[in-house]
């Protein structure tokens, strides 16, 4: 086996994907499954369960048995630690992330190592990935961020689909000029020296661990961005409110501190205040008005109109709160539909076509 190993390593790079989990037995296993289905011969998945107490642990025993998977327990550390520690005991040339309730699909790893290949100077890779907010329905994070627009100054060039990314795209993506959410978790694949140099997921941060990774990595290696189809599904609706509330809390927080050094009532008080009523509404979307409880929903909306009660905003999200649910699951299901039509694939096709000539441009 160690044999056969070192002779794929001499052709293709390997490959771990770390897999943290915590209380998701739901769906960690199609999470497994979408990994072992494209893994290479050497590549291998690593689980950390980070001290779940549901069923997630007989889920997990049913794939100890496979050669390529391992399975790591630890006290609940937090998801940083979790993936910290998966990556400590791999042994890929490469690291790749899974969240446990999303998904890869089926030309995911190939299409990165054909990019590892092709671009050995590259250190970091990223992808477009769907976003799905209904069962059965998917949208594309790339053409929804207009990422055509927002890369090509910083495009050097561009190859098989894939194009380099410059000087100052570390600078943009680390001061919020370039859409933070532009890189998933699922969609990014990190060369394992740059991690250890840069340190891994840092465990204090409970929000943003992973976005704050992506920048300093950015900042310590080459990265490029594969055009063209997502890589990853984010399942969207599969996850917990808890983790967006406190998304909103600590902006709201940084928020309220910020009125304090501000005179009140000043203009850009007044700013501040009206994105802390923004930072409420985004709330509501993100953890969703078709499933969440009402007396969330309607906690956010008060501390939205407490904080700026004139935004246009606020009366949709009133009225949407006073239809049924079925009516309110049947609007957002229409919408997403919108979304995740043909014509998306027609934008894709015009981005890559201006990322190219944009690159063209600078080459001459």
């Amino acid at each position: 086996m160690m044999e056969n190993r070192e002779r794929y390593h001499e052709f293709w790079p390997i490959i771990s994907v770390i897999i943290p989990v915590f209380n998701c037995a739901e769906y960690v296993a199609g999470a497994i499954r979408s990994c072992l289905e494209r893994i290479g011969p050497s590549d291998e998945i690593i689980i950390v369960d980070d001290g779940s107490f549901d069923d997630t642990a007989e889920v997990l025993h049913n794939f100890v048995s496979h050669s390529q998977v391992r399975v790591l327990q630890q006290s609940n550390q937090g998801v940083s630690s979790a993936r910290n520690n998966g990556v400590r005991v791999s042994t890929g040339d490469f690291v790749a992330f899974l969240d446990a309730d999303d998904e890869l699909l089926e030309h995911t790893l190939r299409r990165f190592r054909l990019a590892i290949v092709s671009h050995p100077s590259v250190d970091v890779f990223f992808s477009d990935y769907w976003i799905s907010d209904t069962p059965g329905l998917r949208y594309s994070v790339h053409n929804r961020l207009g990422a055509d627009r927002m890369l090509a100054p910083y495009i050097s060039t561009i190859s098989d689909g894939i194009a380099s990314l410059g000087s100052g795209f570390a600078e943009a993506y680390a001061t919020n000029k370039i859409a933070r959410t532009l890189v998933h978790t699922s969609s990014i694949i990190i060369r394992r020296g740059l991690f250890d140099r840069t340190g891994g997921f840092m465990t204090n941060l409970r929000v943003g661990e992973d976005l704050n990774l992506w920048a300093r990595c950015f900042a310590n290696g080459r990265a490029a961005v594969l055009l063209g189809e997502p890589q990853s599904v984010y399942f969207r609706w599969r996850g917990s409110t808890e983790k967006y509330e406190l998304v909103c809390q600590e902006k709201v927080q940084r928020l309220r501190y910020a009125c304090t050094v501000v005179s009140p009532f000043s203009t850009e008080w007044r700013r501040l205040r009206r994105q802390m009523a923004r930072e409420y509404l985004g709330l509501i979307y993100w953890i969703g008005v078709d499933r969440s409880p009402r007396t969330v929903l309607a906690y956010a909306l008060w501390r939205s109109v407490i904080c700026y009660p004139i935004l246009s905003t606020c009366l949709r999200y009133a009225l949407i709160l006073l239809l049924p649910r079925g009516i309110v699951r049947r609007l957002h299901f229409v919408r997403a539909s919108i979304a995740a039509s043909v014509p998306s694939r027609i934008r894709t096709m015009k981005q890559r076509i201006r990322l190219r000539d944009h690159a063209l441009r600078r080459r001459t």
